[in-house]
Formats: structure tokens, C-alpha cells, sequence
């Protein structure tokens, strides 16, 4: 869930944005003995911000570009119980870049 805020100069709209962010992570870890695997997963949340410039080229459409950082933050200490030793995960930290073109019709 993000917001947006920006200035329009004519027909173009510089901006910024920002707000929460989640994801499913999930961890399998197969035995080699046995060839069990064992996984967990959980709901990573977070925040996210970034910016884009959006230009109405023709009457109702827009193209746009955008930019976006995402941090989940960090997993710590997933346990696994494999058959004769318990095993831990640690220290997971989650970010994601993402760049974004696109082109829209405003309905309105």
C-alpha cells in the first residue's frame, strides 16, 4: 500500500512515493540422508519508497517510469528439526529493487 505525491509542470508529473510493504518468504532445507525436506514460511512486513515521472503523451494516455525500494527487514533464527540435529538459519535480511515503464488510459 503506497501513497504519491508530486507536482505537475504542463503534462508532466514528478513524484515520490511510499508506504507498506509485505511478502511470504518461505525456507526448505532437504535431508541428505533421508531425503525429507522440512520448510517454513512466514509474512514479512515492511516499507517501501521510491519515485517516477508520469507524461500524458496523447489526450487519456500516460507513460510512466518508476523506481521502488523494498525492505522486508530480517528473518532470524528459522529452526529445522532434522532427524538427528536441529538446524538454524540466521541473520536473512530481504530488499528488493524494482523499475517499472508503463503506459495507461485514463478512462475520464
Amino acid at each position: 500500500m503506497r501513497g504519491r505525491a508530486g507536482v505537475a509542470f504542463d503534462r508532466v508529473l514528478p513524484y515520490v512515493t511510499g508506504g507498506w510493504a509485505f511478502g511470504h518468504h518461505r525456507t526448505s532445507v532437504t535431508c541428505g540422508a533421508t531425503g525429507t525436506t522440512f520448510s517454513t514460511s512466514k509474512i514479512l512486513n515492511g516499507w517501501t519508497v521510491g519515485g517516477g515521472v508520469e507524461w500524458a503523451f496523447w489526450d487519456h494516455w500516460t507513460a510512466k517510469f518508476e523506481y521502488l525500494y523494498i525492505d522486508l527487514g530480517k528473518l532470524n533464527n528459522v529452526d529445522f528439526t532434522l532427524p538427528g540435529a536441529p538446524f538454524t538459519l540466521t541473520n536473512g535480511h530481504f530488499t528488493e529493487n524494482i523499475a517499472r515503464v508503463g503506459v495507461s488510459y485514463k478512462f475520464w
